[in-house]
């Protein structure tokens, strides 16, 4: 009875323990230090988080037995230190070694690892352990490796803190080779982009397990722990796990299942495919029919807008075929002249020239004179335009032409009723300006048989008679030198030294001596017209600006430049007294003056000489804010 009491006993205290270990009764919050510079297995992402192989493993595992993970990324050297003084419960991702034992528990092995060689894609001379005598060996402190290239003869190691750090050295030349799992190799080198520019020489060096060290303060973890990693391969859980993170490493059989599942579904997308495009193709056909119909419909209207303006239109490619023509442009030619070359019609021959130029270049307009039956010309105004596509390379010409023949009358009728009203206008000025000095003549001269011993009489008569004279002389010759026509002489002016030249004949004048004169021309610019005539408008111009000045405080008179789109203008601007809109209205017609002195052909004819220049002038002015004239040049007579 004793014995059989003993034997109870006995067993007892040996099933004691395994119950114990088998019922994990510790924290449910653990502090779980992983070594974070072996990826795959275990690392810090991008956002500083835990991920790997065995980090999933034990994010499972903690759910399954309700624990709260606390993950501490840890250095390979500071792995045991802290696992032993209490700082972390386990650590994840630590190399297997009975030395350790006595200090920490282990769990199963997770993953068996072997470490690799790896050279230069171009080393040819490396092909074993043995050729690396006098070479320098980079690796991590923790690789197993260590002790067996002490037992080579002359090889050099380079000994860093993590895996990545031994690469570091290798890819930065401070190594001839570098030892590690290759795993974590292939990983990295991925990640840097140059996985094609080192070579695995020599697999399978030293072989080690990769396991979960637990401390040895928790009873019954590691128990649990290894429980779990039992269920979980059972379960294919950790399958999945490993084939997620190591994909490339499963066998054939399952890429097979893989290759098989994926052709079955590209099959089944094919399928789907083509019926959606048989589905599509149908109510593509009736799309394009519905489409070709409108077009067609499209085209018929446009043919009929283009039939019926009043100008010719002619459109080409770039080789010179003619492609389109209106109605009026058929009528024009007397023929249809479609895939014709247009350098071989008559009337268009100056478009030869045009296309045969640079084909960046813009708009070009012209005109025809064209000898009709009763001995007038027809006039036609034509433009070309350039055809560009979306990289504004030319594909062709588009020619639009008018028969102007009637507008070109017009002007002309137009413009012989406008001289007629300026003659009459002037006629009109004349015969004003005349009549006031002749009467004060006719006057004098009707006294004169009354009054001829009058002294006083007699000094009025020399007084104002000759003075009324010379206002009648003035007078003509003001209308001679705007009557008197002569061929323009022109010449490139340098604008700055020409008005430069002329303000210093104002700023010497008395009258203009309190003035300011401001000038803001560019250097270098010069305009090709006539000096002389270009002189007297800016007189004209400046006189008028003097005059304006006077009434006010601040007397200044400004000529500066600027440039428009199509013009280069100069700008006269006073601080003067401006002038009323009614002024405005009549200010360029001949005899029209607001200064009791003046005759009124000043402006007028400033304005007639731009004219002839093909010039223009503008005024902007308001009452009591000064005036502004603007004369726009033409840009081609500037440079």
């Amino acid at each position: 009875m004793i014995r059989l009491i003993g034997t109870v006993v006995i067993l007892l205290c040996c099933f004691l323990p395994v119950s114990v270990y088998a019922n994990y009764e510790g924290p449910t919050k653990l502090v779980v230090g992983y070594n974070s510079q072996i990826p795959p297995f275990s690392y810090e992402d991008e956002h500083y988080q835990p991920r790997g192989f065995i980090i999933d493993i034990m994010n499972v595992i903690a759910e399954n037995n309700d624990l709260a993970v606390v993950y501490k990324p840890l250095k390979e050297r500071v792995l045991i230190e802290q696992l032993v003084s209490g700082q972390v419960d386990m650590v994840l991702g630590i190399k297997y070694s009975s030395a350790l034992e006595e200090h920490v528990d282990f769990t199963d092995s997770i993953f068996t690892l072997s470490d690799s060689l790896y050279v230069p894609i171009e080393n040819n001379s490396v092909f074993s352990l043995s050729d690396l005598n006098d070479s320098v060996v980079s690796l991590s402190s923790s690789s197993a490796s260590v002790e067996t290239l002490d037992n080579i003869y002359g090889v050099k190691v380079n000994v860093a803190g993590s895996q990545p750090d031994a690469l570091e050295m290798f890819l930065m030349d401070r190594s001839n080779a570098y030892i590690g799992n290759p795993w974590t190799t292939k990983f990295l080198l991925h990640e840097l982009g140059i996985k094609d520019k080192i070579n695995e020489r020599i697999a399978s060096i030293q072989s080690y397990d990769l396991t979960i060290a637990v401390s040895k303060k928790h009873i019954g973890l590691t128990t649990l722990m290894n429980s779990e990693l039992s269920s979980l391969k059972e379960n294919k859980t950790f399958q999945d796990i490993h084939m997620k993170w190591f994909y490339l490493n499963q066998s054939g059989e399952s890429w097979l299942q893989k290759l098989a599942i994926v052709l079955g579904a590209a099959v089944l997308i094919a399928v789907i495919i083509n019926l959606i495009a048989f589905i599509w193709n149908q109510r593509l056909k009736k799309e394009v029919a519905n489409k070709t119909r409108a077009l067609t419909r499209s085209f018929v209207f446009q043919e009929q807008v283009l039939n019926s303006v009043d100008a010719g239109i002619i459109s080409f490619n770039k080789n010179g075929k003619i492609r389109l023509m209106n109605e009026k442009a058929r009528s024009f030619l007397q023929g249809d002249y479609i895939d014709q070359n247009i350098k071989d019609l008559e009337y268009l021959c100056d478009i030869k020239m045009i296309i045969e130029k640079d084909s960046k270049s813009g708009k070009y307009t012209g005109e025809w004179n064209i000898p009709s039956e009763n001995d007038r010309d027809r006039i036609i105004h034509y433009e070309v335009i350039p055809l560009k596509n979306e990289n504004s390379e030319s594909v062709g010409w588009i020619i639009v032409f008018v028969d102007v023949t009637e507008q070109k009358s017009l002007q002309q009728k137009l413009m012989i009723q406008e001289k007629l009203k300026a003659l009459g206008q002037l006629t009109a000025g004349i015969a004003h300006e005349l009549r006031n000095p002749l009467t004060s003549m006719k006057l004098f001269i009707e006294l004169l048989p009354v009054k001829f011993h009058d002294q006083r009489f007699r000094n009025e008569i020399v007084k104002h008679v000759p003075a009324e004279i010379n206002r009648l002389n003035h007078l003509v010759e003001d209308l001679l030198d705007y009557t008197r026509r002569k061929e323009m002489q022109k010449e490139w002016i340098p604008l700055k030294e020409f008005l430069e030249s002329l303000l210093y004949s104002f700023k010497i004048n008395s009258r203009s001596q309190q003035v300011v004169f401001i000038l803001d021309i560019q250097e270098g610019i010069e305009w090709f017209g006539d000096r002389q005539r270009i002189k007297q408008v800016f007189i004209n111009l400046l006189l008028n600006a003097v005059d304006a000045v006077q009434e006010t405080e601040e007397k200044i008179i400004t000529i500066l430049s600027n440039e428009e789109t199509e013009h280069f203008c100069i700008l006269i601007k006073d601080t003067g007294i401006g002038i009323s809109e009614h002024v405005q209205e009549n200010l360029f017609q001949p005899f029209y003056t607001t200064k009791g002195n003046g005759v009124g052909l000043g402006l007028y004819t400033s304005y007639n000489i731009l004219l002839e220049h093909q010039a223009e002038i503008v005024l902007q002015s308001k009452e009591g804010l000064g005036s502004t004239f603007i004369l726009k040049f033409r840009k081609e007579d500037i440079r």
